[in-house]
């Protein structure tokens, strides 16, 4: 957690151990350097040297000029310990002049600014009001500060075992007395003798230390890695000790650079800017302090900010709040403070992560992290918002409030998303007390809509956040109809996951399959068919959860109605369909209750029972939606007619009235002669209420069947329906009059005209009334009836492009592209039809179109989509010589300004044909060459790539950018291939300088181009080659990235010339800060098989075996991995049986031993390729056993321990246990899934019973 915007990250489980009075801080003499200016360690020395008068060519001065003019090594510091000097004065002087010079060294000037001390000691006060504060000072500022508070001073300390004597500020290594004349009972820890007598002889300095490790976490202030009391209070402790962790340092300078100097420590680092005279630490721990003053009012003050919301907040106030989220205690004050439920923003990753909006150039839209993420939230790199659908990544180690964490107050082994939310939240067991405050706030928040919104968004929820928010809502006295409906629905939807759904038919299909039809199968399929809800969060608000009060049910949720269908493994039989049948028209009825109950109207219409032959595309209405079980339904029914039409007659009296899904089944079945006689048809019809009538989804299946009947139908019918139809629609709701009556009329005419070309006679009477009707609906055109009977349905196909340029053959040249533009605005076919004249005329009039771009650049026009439609065709007559050199000639006579607009499409298609253009017309080529080149270097923006991103990809986007289609085009160019003993040409070559050194990404995007033929350049082009293309590798940051990206791009081992090149460059680019995730991969590869050699001959190793492990060392956890991950692939790819010996003497041999390479996810890899060792697998847990460490992260490990076979562990208990044992950590809770089923199936093999490794992993279960 950050105090300040600027300040260090301090763990938060330090805060919550500094409440509970479990931290000690040890204070350095950056403590008294910061405000009062008292000197450091080697400044002392300096000063008492002076003091004392030690000669000019003394050893104590000698030293100290060596120590300070020395640089620090990077990752080790100062080589030269001040407590030598001492040593050293202690030989030239007597100790007590030596003693007394340091403490008149020390006096602080008048009236010192003790802000710096009071800080510390208020932040070393514990909940029982007590300071218990180390210092390594002389000084007695910290007295000063807090007269009262009591002292202790070497070698009489307090026992840290006794919490009652450990109070007061302890001076580990003795104070100078009151006057600053001498040091207090004659006890300074100065020398190297001093502190040799302190932590090895006497040893009262380590015992107390290792005393306090016992009971308290220690955080160091004022020290730098090097100091000498730094060094030997870390000495003094166990390398158990130190293993447990608890150790913690504030550093100045960068973050790796800290990690660097204390890793190998066991200390934690906290680094921080050492700017403005080291301000941001300052600020932090005075406002630590000011918390530590009051934690509870601390709180309260942050939930007081945190009601604003967290919009307005920065992303470290935001990080307060997860602070509180973190732990049992404080996360139940989120409820009691009636935190904001928009809150769960934050506190849900994905929601932080989110998709920004893209305002499509209308300026900037929500960015869900600008709003929402916290300050340790890796930034996500700038969202493709301009590509549909983009989404950013969530980095698997970001916070999550909702993930189980080892702060949530229990020890039980936990999935990595918690219990509250996720795939099994709905199963879980109890919640956690963390999880139980978090249940309980989103609770009190029930009646807010962010929380729904969430909730909407999760795969399921816990029974108890469930029956908490039913519980809320059911006691609001002023209910939200809307917002508990919603609820509800959401509650609805979760019991019934797809997930289950789909189990439930598994199940039916196996138990069908094992027991057939019996009854209760057959209840299981009606329902399994039951309809089902589906809620998502509103379209409307993807990025962002709605605000207000009383909003509608739209603006909450996105809800569906799923239908399920026959499991299509089902054989549903004869014997059984009249019970099929029935079971499908109650689910198609209840389909329609659910819609109309859930929904509030029936919004799912059906697609026309009679396909439309005319219908181009493929749709999907009639599988989804209600249209599902209706034509399911259907297909039954019509079986059972053909199988029984009494049994189908009676099902068909079962159709109930009023349902729009049954009026359409009665207008189909009315059209069926086999179904209904000529009466019943007539009866059907003109029974139908208005709605069904009028309903234009309707209209189809009703016309189809008024044509195949008409003919049969008595007169008085056809009548009957003639009337019906002039009579016309119902008015629509909140329909205008004028607009009614118009639509009322040719909704009738359509229908009237249509059976009247469908050949059905109508009456004189219908004439007349369609006269009268045509006055009614001016400009109606009776040929539009054509499309009265067309379906509805929704479609979808490929997009047609016709290029037809018969459109344009009688066009003049000066009307051409106008009118070729006006024929591309419009489409046909339904919409799936785009017409494109100019390409089918570019390809068989091409010099028409030259033409017509002449004149429109005569006329001061520049019609830059003609021109990308020229460069863009394939057409013959542009791939002849002539046709192809007059293209690149008219091009090479445009203006740069337009060259700079077509400049990709243009040095694209440069690039296709660069080889036969400069092969037929090489003046043409160079002349076009000449045009382009002016162009970038009057326009050195259009180089930039087509691919765009804060964190390009350089391989991408030098495919993608105009100077890399110029490369491309260059190496296709019949000059790039010298007959063998010659050079390149001076031409070709200096085309190939000239992109190059083009200024920017231009000529680093050219330069990535050439770097993928580095061999072939530097067997041509030695000397160019290294000043043009390998010189690069030296140049600025993006230089050096560009030329690492495109060398490795090749993924294959140059010869060994170029490797020994590069072997420095690469082995020193491994410990970079600038890899990325394929290029890391291709250069372990590289590094690995240069370890390899070409053959087992000695001196064939390009990287020696030092180099290999140096690489290891200094490279990063990724590195690391891949080269495992290589190893392995290595492994499992052998043919001949050898690799098994060379990769066991790589881990053997070649495998760093040194801390930084020691990590969990390095461990878990190791374990992994053991365990693909086959029958070796005794001797890869032998390698790899040394260098294992506990698994720290159980959720994010991906050592799988389900794949430790009863068969491996039947073969090799004992090297299972050997591999297993250092991989699990002292807590249950830090255990990987299946990692207890491993132990207990170890635990009954006799041979390792008695194996004290095993009864401590018991052990562990069973504290657990």
């Amino acid at each position: 957690m950050r105090f300040i915007a600027d300040g260090p990250a301090l763990p938060d489980e330090l805060l919550v151990a500094r409440d509970a009075g479990q931290v000690i801080f040890f204070c350095g003499a950056g403590v008294s350097r910061a405000r009062v200016d008292l000197p450091d360690f080697t400044t002392l020395a300096d000063r008492v040297i002076g003091g004392l008068g030690s000669t000019t060519r003394s050893a104590a001065r000698s030293v100290l000029a060596a120590a300070r003019a020395q640089k620090p090594i990077e990752g080790v510091g100062g080589l030269v310990a001040a407590d030598r000097i001492f040593a050293l004065l202690e030989r030239e002087f007597e100790v007590v002049d030596v003693r007394a010079a340091v403490a008149r060294a020390l006096r602080p000037e008048p009236k010192p600014d003790l802000s710096a001390h009071r800080t510390l000691l208020d932040l070393a006060r514990g909940p029982d009001g007590r300071v218990r504060l180390v210092t390594t000072n002389f000084d007695r500022l910290f007295s000063a500060a807090d007269p009262g508070a009591p002292v202790h001073t070497a070698p009489s300390l307090p026992d840290p075992r006794r919490p009652k004597d450990l109070a007061g500020v302890i001076h580990l290594h003795g104070r100078v007395d009151e006057t600053y004349s001498r040091a207090e009972d004659d006890e300074f820890v100065l020398s190297s003798a001093d502190f040799g007598r302190a932590y090895l002889a006497d040893g009262w300095a380590t015992r107390f230390i290792q005393g306090l490790m016992e009971g308290f976490q220690l955080i160091f202030v004022g020290y730098s890695a090097d100091d000498p009391p730094v060094q030997y209070l870390l000495e003094a402790l166990s390398e158990r000790t130190i293993a447990r962790g608890g150790l913690y340092a504030f550093h100045g300078g960068a973050p790796d650079q800290a990690q660097a100097l204390w890793r190998s420590k066991g200390v934690r680092a906290i680094p921080f800017s050492e700017d403005n005279n080291f301000a941001a630490l300052w600020r932090t721990l005075e406002a630590w302090a000011e918390r530590a003053r009051n934690p509870a009012g601390w709180e309260r003050r942050v939930l007081r900010r945190a009601k604003r919301g967290p919009v307005p907040l920065a992303p470290h106030e935001r990080g307060w709040v997860r602070h509180l989220a973190m732990f049992p205690s404080s996360a139940a004050r989120l409820r009691e403070a009636e935190l904001p439920s928009d809150w769960v923003c934050v506190f849900d990753p994905a929601i932080r992560y989110g998709t920004p909006e893209n305002t499509y150039g209308a300026g900037p839209g929500f960015d869900p992290f600008d709003a929402y993420g916290l300050d340790d939230d890796p930034t996500p790199p700038a969202a493709e918002t301009e590509v549909f659908g983009a989404r950013r990544q969530v980095p698997s180690e970001v916070w999550d409030a909702f993930a189980a964490s080892p702060w949530d107050g229990d020890d039980r082994p936990a999935t990595k998303d918690g219990h509250l939310r996720g795939p099994a939240a709905g199963e879980a067991s109890d919640l956690s007390p963390r999880h139980q405050a978090l249940c309980n706030w989103l609770v009190s928040v029930a009646d807010r809509p962010a929380t729904l919104w969430w909730a909407a968004g999760q795969k399921d929820l816990h029974p108890t956040l469930v029956r908490g928010v039913l519980h809320r809502l059911g006691r609001d006295p002023v209910p939200d109809r809307a917002l508990s409906t919603a609820w509800r629905q959401l509650f609805t939807s979760l019991r019934d996951r797809p997930d289950r759904a789909r189990a439930g038919g598994f199940n039916l299909v196996g138990n069908v399959r094992r027991d057939g039809w019996t009854v209760a199968n057959l209840d299981a399929l009606e329902d399994y068919l039951r309809p089902r809800l589906n809620v998502d969060r509103p379209y409307t608000a993807a990025r962002r959860p709605p605000s207000g009060r009383r909003l509608s049910r739209h603006a909450l949720i996105h809800l569906d109605v799923e239908h399920p269908t026959m499991p299509r493994q089902l054989d549903l039989p004869d014997v059984h369909l009249p019970r099929f049948v029935e079971i499908a028209r109650r689910t198609l009825e209840r389909g329609r209750d659910v819609l109309i109950q859930e929904r509030g109207f029936d919004a799912e219409s059906l697609p026309p029972i009679a396909n439309d032959p005319d219908l181009k595309g493929a749709g999907h209405d009639r599988t989804h939606g209600i249209a599902a079980p209706f034509f399911e339904y259907l297909r039954l029914f019509r079986r059972l007619f053909a199988l029984d039409p009494i049994a189908a007659q009676q099902a068909r009296a079962r159709w109930r009235t009023g349902d729009p899904n049954f009026d359409r089944l009665r207008i189909w079945a009315a059209g069926v002669p086999e179904l209904t006689d000529a009466a019943e048809a007539g009866r059907i019809l003109l029974e139908l209420d208005e709605d069904a009538f009028w309903h234009s989804r309707h209209q189809r299946d009703l016309l189809l069947t008024l044509r195949t009947r008409w003919g049969a139908l008595s007169a008085a019918d056809r009548r009957a329906v003639e009337r019906r139809l002039a009579t016309g629609r119902p008015r629509y709701h909140r329909e205008a009059q004028d607009h009614f009556a118009r639509g009322r009329a040719i909704s009738s005419l359509a229908r009237l005209y249509w059976l009247r070309a469908e050949n059905c006679e109508l009456s004189e009477w219908a004439g007349r009334a369609c006269e009268r009707l045509m006055l009614r609906a001016p400009g109606y055109a009776v040929d539009d009836a054509g499309n009265a009977a067309a379906s509805l349905e929704s479609f979808a196909g490929w997009v047609h492009t016709e290029t037809d340029a018969t459109p344009l053959s009688d066009v003049p040249p000066k009307s051409l592209l106008a009118t070729a533009r006006e024929i591309a605005t419009q489409r046909s076919g339904r919409g799936l039809t785009e017409h494109r004249p100019l390409v089918g005329l570019a390809a068989v009039r091409s010099a028409r179109v030259l033409a017509a771009l002449r004149m429109a650049e005569a006329e001061g026009e520049f019609p830059e989509w003609a021109w990308r439609t020229m460069l863009a065709s394939d057409a013959a007559a542009l791939k002849r010589p002539r046709g192809r050199m007059l293209l690149a000639e008219r091009l090479a006579r445009l203006k740069t300004e337009g060259i700079a607009r077509l400049i990709h499409d243009l040095t694209r298609w440069l690039e296709t044909e660069a080889e036969p253009l400069a092969r037929d017309a090489p003046a043409a080529f160079d002349r076009l060459w000449a045009t382009v080149m002016a162009t970038l270097r009057e326009y050195p923006q259009s180089a930039q790539s087509a691919i765009r991103s804060t964190q390009p990809d350089w391989v991408m986007s030098a495919i993608n950018a105009p100077t890399g289609h110029l490369a491309g085009a260059l190496m296709r160019h019949p000059d790039a291939q010298p007959a063998e003993g010659q050079g390149f040409g001076p031409t070709w070559l200096g085309k190939v300088s000239g992109l190059v050194e083009l200024p920017d990404e231009g000529g680093r995007f050219a330069a990535l181009i050439f770097l993928s033929h580095l061999d072939w350049f530097q067997h041509f082009a030695p000397d160019w080659t290294n000043s043009h293309l390998l010189s690069r590798r030296h140049g600025g940051a993006q230089d050096e990235a560009a030329f690492w990206s495109g060398f490795l791009r090749r993924e294959a081992m140059p010869p060994r010339t170029i490797y020994t090149v590069l072997k420095d460059d690469m082995l020193r680019f491994v410990g970079g800060d600038h890899e990325g995730g394929d290029r890391t991969r291709q250069l372990a590869a590289l590094i690995l098989m240069g370890w390899v050699g070409p053959s087992d001959r000695p001196g064939d190793q390009w990287v020696t075996d030092a180099e290999q492990r140096d690489a290891l060392v200094e490279g990063s956890d990724t590195f690391r991995h891949h080269t495992i991950w290589l190893l392995e692939r290595w492994m499992n790819q052998d043919e001949v049986g050898d690799v098994q010996a060379k990769v066991l003497r790589f881990l053997r041999e070649i495998w760093p031993r040194q801390r930084i390479v020691r990590t969990w996810e390095v461990s878990e890899k190791l374990a992994a390729l053991a365990l693909q060792a086959g029958d070796a697998f005794p001797e890869f847990v032998e390698a790899v056993a040394p260098h294992l460490v506990p698994v720290e992260d159980p959720f994010n490990t991906f050592l799988a321990f389900d794949a430790i076979s009863q068969e491996l562990i039947s073969a090799h208990a004992e090297e299972v246990l050997t591999l297993i044992y250092p991989l699990l950590s002292t807590r249950l809770s830090a255990w990987p899934y299946e990692a207890r089923s491993v132990v207990e199936q170890l635990a009954l093999r006799p041979e390792i019973a008695k194996d004290p490794r095993l009864a401590e992993l018991r052990r562990r279960m069973s504290a657990g």
